[in-house]
């Protein structure tokens, strides 16, 4: 653990001296969109931060929070944690298309409601396209639209009594766990501010 952290530390201090003129934030809110129906809409709130490598190259270490809907009952909240990069077209405009992709890892949390599920995270992949309006010397506005993947393991605790002989005459009963490995594919759609 001691060891990780100084390591850390000394990417932290490393990154720092590099990206002084270079460096970048984009803070950004926005929705996750699965389907045509609003109950199962998410909510996403990020922050990136990062450098620009070259005019129109910046990478990124994004984190934040996530809300996903994937039934119309159950709720997880996801902590994305994640490096990717932009490519702006046309840095030196006052407005330009740009791409993006962030690879990552989303840790899952489930709402207290649901105690007898338990939940880990998974593989996060979102690549985006968007608009980037320059504000001022050094402050932008940018909207995004991507197709975000996250995936998610439900396990429940303990098992349940199933009586099978409801469903199927003669037979007894049958102990089941219940697990679902989830893939959450939505539609993001995101306006962010940076500088």
């Amino acid at each position: 653990m001691k060891k990780m952290f100084l390591t850390l530390l000394m990417l932290g201090f490393c990154f720092g001296l590099y990206a002084q003129h270079r460096y970048i934030n984009v803070n950004e809110v926005g929705v996750l969109v699965y389907g045509t129906g609003s109950e199962e809409a998410g909510f996403t709130a990020l922050t990136a931060h990062g450098f620009r490598y070259k005019a129109g190259i910046e990478f990124l270490g994004t984190t934040g929070a996530e809300k996903y809907q994937f039934d119309r009952v159950n709720t997880v909240w996801m902590l994305p944690i994640s490096l990717g990069g932009n490519y702006v077209l046309k840095p030196a405009q006052r407005s330009s298309f740009f791409a993006g992709l962030q690879l990552g890892y989303g840790f899952a949390f489930l709402p207290k409601t649901e105690s007898n599920w338990t939940a880990s995270g998974g593989l996060k992949v979102n690549p985006q396209v968007g608009w980037r309006w320059k504000l001022g010397r050094r402050s932008l506005l940018q909207t995004a639209i991507g197709y975000q993947t996250q995936r998610v393991e439900l396990k429940q605790k303990g098992a349940q009594q199933l009586q099978m002989d409801s469903y199927i005459p003669g037979f007894g009963s049958e102990v089941v766990a219940w697990e679902r490995n989830v893939l959450m594919e939505r539609l993001s759609l995101r306006l962010g501010f940076g500088f």
